[in-house]
């Protein structure tokens, strides 16, 4: 099979793989490989792809990352872990956490998540409450000045949790 074949192929794979569900530019050179495709016949049938904007890591961080913060509620930290394990440059990492935390508050979303978690905790002590959330706060990727800072009060007056 020649070189040309051999990337009409992959690309074949790549079209097939990219129909389920955007890739980064890492997670697809991965399938290809897993596929048992040559380096060289990867880079240039990921060159098409990006050329032809099939694969474009800014655009697949911006929709990662939204969905993300608006259905799993993600912190800037577990969100820049998440993308850095897909293989996103850091430079892009940078701009798209910037970009998605200054069109949505931060605090915002951890009192989101705070606010339904308590449905859950709302019989249990205001302690047990308070360090089960605020470990739940640090897992899902928000800094501590957040966790530290989060109006528990407020919060805990408007589910009235037991003493």
């Amino acid at each position: 099979m020649d070189e040309e074949s051999k990337i009409k192929e992959a690309l074949n794979a790549a079209y097939h793989i990219l129909t389920y569900q955007s890739r980064s530019r890492k997670e697809l050179e991965l399938k290809l490989k897993k596929k048992g495709f040559q380096n060289n016949i990867i880079s240039k049938t990921l060159e098409q792809l990006q050329k032809n904007n099939y694969i474009n890591d800014l655009e697949f961080s911006l929709q990662f990352g939204k969905s993300k913060i608006n259905h799993f509620f993600f912190g800037k930290l577990l969100l820049e872990k998440e993308l850095l394990q897909k293989g996103i440059e850091t430079h892009i990492i940078q701009e798209v956490t910037d970009r998605l935390y200054s069109e949505t508050n931060e605090r915002k979303v951890a009192e989101q998540l705070v606010t339904k978690r308590m449905r859950i905790y709302k019989n249990l002590k205001i302690e047990v409450a308070k360090r089960r959330l605020m470990g739940l706060l640090q897992r899902k990727g928000f800094s501590a000045d957040i966790i530290i800072n989060f109006n528990w009060e407020q919060i805990f007056q408007a589910t009235n949790n037991k003493d």
